[in-house]
């Protein structure tokens, strides 16, 4: 097993493995030292189910571990955070606190937990995820922009890249 540290990358419920803001963030992962790893989970509905995949995909070694997902991959890393343990947590437009998606309970675990958000997201209100980051005093970054964060990337990408430098 690799003591080389590692990122595992969740795409949201619509998203790809290899979508832009997975594309971009893991050449900054990579730049910086970290394996990337893009599970595809377009064949797995359910959320929880999403999560125990990567809990399977991902066993918790010694080496420094982060999750880093958006959307409904962000609410999966979070789930599988609970039992992984990583050492940062980054969270893009997190499906957290949504009424009628996956659980309203699941709590975040990781010394390291970063939140990104956009002010005029349509998908995820900011007030769920400005609810969600008040119940466990999360650090909640909120940009200008939309669901998907295109237009907010080299700001996400800034964040990212000192996020990854504390782990």
């Amino acid at each position: 097993m690799s003591m080389q540290p590692e990122v595992y990358f969740a795409h949201g419920q619509e998203g790809a493995p290899d979508g832009i803001k997975i594309q971009r963030l893991r050449a900054i992962a990579e730049r910086l030292g970290f394996r990337t790893h893009s599970p595809d989970y377009r064949h797995i509905e359910d959320p929880d189910a999403r999560a125990d995949h990567l809990v399977e995909l991902c066993k918790r070694g010694k080496r420094e571990l982060v999750l880093a997902g958006s959307s409904a991959g962000a609410y999966v890393s979070a789930a599988a955070s609970e039992r992984l343990r990583p050492d940062g947590l980054f969270l893009l437009a997190p499906a957290l606190g949504i009424p009628d998606f996956g659980r309203p309970d699941i709590k975040p675990h990781a010394p390291q937990i970063e939140l990104v958000h956009a002010w005029e997201d349509d998908v995820v209100a900011v007030d769920y995820v400005l609810a969600y980051a008040r119940r466990y005093k999360l650090k909640l970054h909120l940009l200008s922009g939309d669901h998907r964060l295109h237009e907010a990337m080299p700001e996400i990408e800034i964040l990212f890249e000192n996020f990854l430098k504390k782990i």
